[in-house]
């Protein structure tokens, strides 16, 4: 894995390699930062390849490779990921989980809704990030969140009930009364569909709850 940096007077590339160690558990180790004359996939692929002989890594072992959407780390052709699979054939590319995640976070705060949501359940996204997780888990951990969605979907209305419920009794319970947003013909700057909603329970459950769990799934 290596991310572009920049000092004052150079261009600096942190190399990290993931690993599985003699017990099996994966790490993610920091190597050295390399010091780059130029930004061309051909001079980081040379540079990297250097680095790791330096160190007495052979490159035929590398397994996966991990870079951000840069063209000269990414181009399947001159970029830094092509270069490396001609000396490691094995050495599948995959876009950067980490910078992935970031896009879809970014993509998903256009939702105010989300946007709320993700600062509560951060705790989740820093566990799917941790450097010590094997990536089945956190494929299974992942596929065990979608089903918990998928399953409060296909009941969001007695599943949104119960929640809505807890919402007003905590309200309730600082005197808050439950209130929605003025409801006009034309709504341009935020979500207000449910213009027919009977309820303020079911304006909520149209305006954030179906429209947050379709996002996710």
């Amino acid at each position: 894995m290596a991310y572009e940096i920049t000092s004052f007077i150079n261009e600096l590339m942190p190399l990290c390699v993931r690993i599985a160690d003699l017990n099996n558990n994966v790490r993610e180790e920091f190597l050295l930062y390399s010091l780059l004359t130029r930004v061309t996939g051909e001079a980081i692929a040379s540079g990297v390849l250097r680095n790791l002989a330096e160190l007495g890594l052979d490159a035929k072992s590398v397994r996966s490779q991990g870079y951000d959407g840069a063209s000269n780390l990414s181009s399947e052709h001159i970029g830094l990921q092509a270069l490396i699979q001609m000396e490691s054939p094995l050495a599948v590319h995959t876009h950067c989980t980490g910078h992935c995640l970031n896009l879809v976070i970014k993509s998903s705060y256009s939702l105010p809704v989300v946007r709320n949501v993700i600062n509560k359940v951060k705790s989740i996204i820093v566990k799917l990030q941790s450097r010590a997780i094997d990536i089945v888990d956190a494929y299974n951990n992942i596929d065990k969140i979608l089903s918990l969605y998928k399953q409060l979907r296909s009941n969001i209305n007695s599943t949104f009930d119960t929640i809505y419920k807890h919402a007003e009794r905590m309200a309730a319970s600082v005197n808050v009364q439950p209130s929605q947003p003025r409801i006009c013909r034309q709504q341009v700057h935020h979500p207000n569909a449910a213009t027919n909603a009977s309820t303020i329970e079911e304006w909520y459950q149209i305006n954030a709850a179906i429209p947050f769990l379709d996002h996710s799934i």
